[in-house]
């Protein structure tokens, strides 16, 4: 019970802590998260695959037998049968840093997909530098809902002790909108041999699912028992938005008033103010706590983002921190100041700096993080990431650095390298690569071809494990109509009188 309240009350602090010291505190564990679920990404962007549980390929002998950032050079084929396709698997791997020299840390393989393309089966593995074998960490199962949104993710931990995959690790389910309805998070400790961390939450939502609030729910480590933490309750306005939101916090088998968070918005939609008040329930009272104010531009993107505390001796409100963001002319967000309250000056400062770049398709490149130095007044180097990519646009590479003043240069931290599928036409070595735009895509309801000419097209649309699903004579201008077909990869099959091509898109 005591450990319970532990967690509890370091969930508590942390919610309260100023966003960008939680943003620090919480980065280790996102970027896990972030690394665990990049099967959610192969989604989108690539096909089926079949392999074993084992995995074992030319390029991992490659990987294990370099010390240093193997080159992707070296794949696994497997055929899938009864399908004109050949697949790749995919999978990432993620890399650690001793005396600045890379070695294996872990990797992700896609094991498994539906007819849509969609993964079902992802397993992670630790790397046993001791044994120099892999050792399981985590499996993910995904089931789908008819329209191919995702319904069940159920992530679980191997133990090392009972050699077993443990029941829960996180189990998340979802609506058919997409929204999460239920959710549980069991953390182990790395042998699996006890659970260090378990809750609930439980999500509300109304017959057009705007949202409710939740439950919260922590677990009794010694009985077991499933005990309330905190209730979230959301009112709504016409337009669907939350306008406030009320918590409460479970005591001594009653809820208990604990704060709230009122919301304003302006003509568009924009969340343009938020007032946070806590209550005193001797007082019966709520007072003020935080206020934060949003600004944007004309095309919707936010400008600034402002928290305001109150001076309980004058009841006047100054601001604590301040966010100031710019974008470049495809609204992407280029980079965002953070300013922080000096209490000797009583003015807003300089703290952090976050810089993004981006290639001409649009892919961040290069993403900067710098912290203001009070003594010189310049922006001081502390970390950053590298990222490159395929020819579609899919991400092979992620390195992040740290700057080290000591030796004056970048030192690297960690890399992933990603190795997407991608398809062949089996039998043939080189196949015609379309030169046809597909567009868009992703796309919703219609794809057109540009550069079709003047003359008629046949057009085959197959589904990811090679199944017809639509046969059209197209002419310029002609779109095809994808509207009742479920969300996945699909495959193109076109031809032409210079050819037969072939091209993949994926309809959401």
């Amino acid at each position: 019970m005591e450990r319970l309240l532990f967690y509890c009350y370091i969930y508590t602090h942390l919610e309260q802590t100023p966003y960008p010291m939680k943003k620090i505190q919480v980065l280790i564990p996102l970027l896990l998260l972030s690394f665990l679920l990049i099967g959610q990404h192969f989604t989108s962007q690539n096909t089926a695959i079949s392999i074993d549980a084992d995995g074992q390929s030319a390029r991992e002998a490659f990987l294990l037998g370099k010390s240093n950032i193997p080159m992707q050079s070296a794949v696994n084929k497997s055929v899938e049968q009864n399908s004109e396709f050949v697949w790749v698997v995919d999978s990432s791997y993620h890399y650690r840093t001793i005396a600045n020299v890379f070695g294996l840390d872990s990797r992700e393989k896609v094991l498994s997909r539906n007819e849509f393309g969609n993964p079902t089966y992802t397993i992670t593995h630790l790397w046993d530098e001791q044994d120099n074998s892999w050792i399981n960490r985590f499996n993910i199962l995904i089931t789908y809902h008819e329209t191919q949104s995702r319904h069940i993710f159920h992530r679980r931990s191997w133990s090392r002790v009972g050699q077993q995959w443990l029941d829960t690790s996180l189990f998340l389910e979802y609506s058919f909108k997409g929204n999460v309805v239920f959710n549980k998070e069991h953390i182990w400790d790395l042998t699996g041999s006890y659970l260090a961390y378990a809750y609930n939450r439980i999500h509300m939502y109304d017959e057009n699912e705007n949202y409710l609030g939740q439950l919260y729910q922590g677990i009794d480590f010694d009985s077991g028992d499933t005990l309330n933490f905190y209730l979230i309750e959301n009112e709504i306005n016409e337009d669907g938005k939350i306008v406030k939101s009320i918590r409460n916090t479970w005591y001594q088998n009653n809820w208990i008033l604990n704060r709230q968070e009122i919301y304003t918005y302006d003509e568009n939609g924009n969340r343009v103010g938020q007032l946070t008040q806590v209550w005193d329930n001797g007082a019966s009272v709520w007072y003020d706590f935080a206020n934060y104010i949003f600004t944007y531009e004309d095309s919707g993107n936010q400008l600034t983002e402002v928290r305001q505390n109150k001076n309980f001796e004058t009841n006047e409100w100054y601001d604590w921190w301040r966010y100031e963001h710019a974008y470049d002319d495809l609204n992407g967000r280029i980079e965002s100041v953070y300013l922080s309250f000096d209490e000797d000056s009583g003015q807003l400062t300089n703290q952090w700096l976050y810089t993004y770049d981006f290639d001409e398709n649009g892919n961040l490149s290069h993403y900067l993080f710098q912290g203001w130095n009070l003594q010189t007044g310049i922006w001081d180097d502390f970390s950053r990431e590298l990222y490159s990519y395929d020819e579609r646009n899919n991400r092979t590479q992620r390195l992040s650095q740290t700057w080290s003043n000591y030796h004056n240069h970048w030192q690297n931290i960690t890399q992933d390298d990603y190795f997407w599928s991608s398809y062949e036409i089996a039998g043939i070595d080189n196949y015609n690569q379309l030169s046809l735009g597909v567009f868009p895509n992703p796309a919703n309801d219609i794809i057109y071809l540009n550069g079709i000419g003047s003359g008629e097209l046949t057009v085959k649309l197959y589904s990811i494990t090679g199944l017809l699903v639509k046969s059209e004579t197209l002419r310029k201008d002609q779109g095809i109509d994808i509207k009742e077909i479920p969300v996945g990869t699909y495959i193109l099959h076109i031809e032409t009188p210079q050819g037969t091509f072939y091209s993949r898109f994926l309809k959401r």
